[in-house]
């Protein structure tokens, strides 16, 4: 391991331990760091500069002369165990569990997709199963199909309101028609003369 790669994973240990929310100052992360390491006696001016580069790199962020861990290009923290506490790893941040919660999210919709059968497990790749696959294929055949029996009902229903307005005209012609035979009737029943034209 570079001396770089070493100072960064302690720099990161700092950091993730002292856990303030504004950021941990050069002074903070120098003592913390001097407390847990042996480090040489120009280590302020190697720390420094190495700050400068995790910045550049954008795996941390400066505000105020202050050192957080960047959110957007984190890395997984080392984890670096000394005697002392070798029985109680440090604790990671809240972005690292957020990353956690969203495996274990996404590994349990894998098994739910194995367990319907929409999902093949194959090594450690998933693949769409062989029913799945044959009912994506039906899918647009099926689609076709009910569009094509809307269309027939709809055509069928247009139909049914045509002749629906043949019948109500035809009603209302056989009740003129019968109005007009009962006042003949009626007519002819008085005596009276009825003529037609």
């Amino acid at each position: 391991m570079s001396n770089d790669a070493r100072y960064d994973a302690m720099v990161f240990e700092a950091v993730s331990t002292i856990n303030d929310e504004n950021g941990s100052n050069l002074k903070e992360i120098l003592r913390f760091i001097e407390g847990q390491h042996e480090v040489p006696q120009n280590f302020k001016k190697l720390l420094s500069y190495s700050l400068g580069i995790l910045v550049s790199q954008d795996k941390l962020k400066k505000v105020r002369n202050r050192y957080k861990i960047s959110v957007t290009k984190a890395i997984k923290p080392t984890l670096t165990l000394r005697p002392k506490d070798s029985t109680k790893p440090p604790e990671l941040p809240n972005w690292y569990e957020e990353q956690q919660d969203f495996r274990m999210f996404l590994s349990e919709c894998l098994i739910i997709l194995v367990s319907q059968g929409k999902l093949e497990k194959v090594l450690d790749r998933y693949k769409i199963s062989e029913l799945e696959n044959k009912v994506l294929e039906v899918a647009p055949e099926v689609v076709a199909m009910k569009l094509a029996e809307s269309d027939n009902k709809r055509l069928i229903a247009a139909e049914a309101v045509e002749e629906e307005e043949r019948m109500h005209k035809l009603v209302e012609e056989s009740h003129t028609m019968l109005q007009l035979c009962l006042e003949i009737h009626q007519q002819c029943a008085l005596g009276q003369e009825v003529v037609l034209l």
